[in-house]
């Protein structure tokens, strides 16, 4: 496998490894990279994610979850649409995120994203309450230009982390929102000089991915105060290898 990855190049690379498979599925082998898990080829999977289940995931069928996906995918807002039909994609962590907005949608208080890149998992969280009673706002703080290099651990530049996610823009992102305008309050900057009295005085959930350590210290202090009794706080980096000073710090 690695030989292959070494001497191929992406397109010819993964038409070596169906032709392997196809020889190797009759006898019950798998072409699988060294010390990795491997899974049933009748499990659902989200590659990106690195998420398996035996189980029918209610993503699959959720109709109205599906037309969000299709919002998202036809203006590129995470990933592009052939992507998206190749199972390249996050619903994993997309679905999650709109359904635990309708559960923190009967707590107080609105939503806050920390880091929204171009507004996928806004839009979904958004989406999924938009019959809401009582719908509430979403706060979004990011520089909307991109990771930041400011107050980046040794850890983090060496991993490259800096600059990463800057095509976006405040712009991109009122348009993927366009038909929640009501509802969405954009704070542009750097954190912690956005967090301020013009955020929300009450959180029911909060969607966290700024992939740096520094200000997702910063968003946590500034917030819990502000977090509602059976609030949600999501967040997205913690597991993630390569983000292991973030984990340090919110632990």
């Amino acid at each position: 496998m690695s030989l292959i990855k070494r001497i191929l190049p992406s397109a010819a690379k993964d038409a070596a490894k169906r032709v392997c498979n196809g020889i190797l599925k009759p006898i019950g082998w798998k072409l699988a990279r060294e010390n990795s898990t491997v899974i049933e080829d009748d499990w659902y999977l989200s590659p990106v994610d690195g998420v398996a289940s035996r189980h029918r995931p209610l993503s699959v069928d959720d109709q109205d979850f599906q037309q969000a996906v299709e919002h998202l995918a036809a203006r590129e807002a995470f990933q592009r649409l052939d992507a998206v039909q190749r199972g390249e994609e996050v619903l994993y962590r997309l679905y999650l995120a709109g359904q635990l907005a309708r559960v923190a949608d009967h707590r107080s208080g609105d939503y806050v994203e920390f880091g929204t890149y171009r507004g996928a998992t806004a839009f979904c969280m958004l989406h999924a309450t938009r019959h809401s009673v009582d719908p509430k706002s979403i706060y979004l703080y990011d520089t909307f230009s991109g990771i930041p290099s400011q107050g980046m651990s040794e850890h983090e530049k060496r991993v490259g982390l800096g600059g990463l996610h800057r095509d976006t823009s405040v712009q991109r992102v009122r348009e993927t929102l366009t038909r929640f305008h009501d509802r969405v309050l954009f704070r542009p900057g750097l954190i912690p000089q956005t967090l301020d009295d013009t955020g929300p005085d009450q959180i029911a959930m909060m969607h966290v991915d700024l992939n740096l350590a520094s200000p997702t210290l910063d968003a946590l202090r500034w917030a819990c105060p502000r977090w509602s009794p059976g609030g949600i706080c999501l967040l997205d980096d913690y597991l993630w290898q390569g983000f292991e000073d973030q984990r340090r710090l919110v632990d």
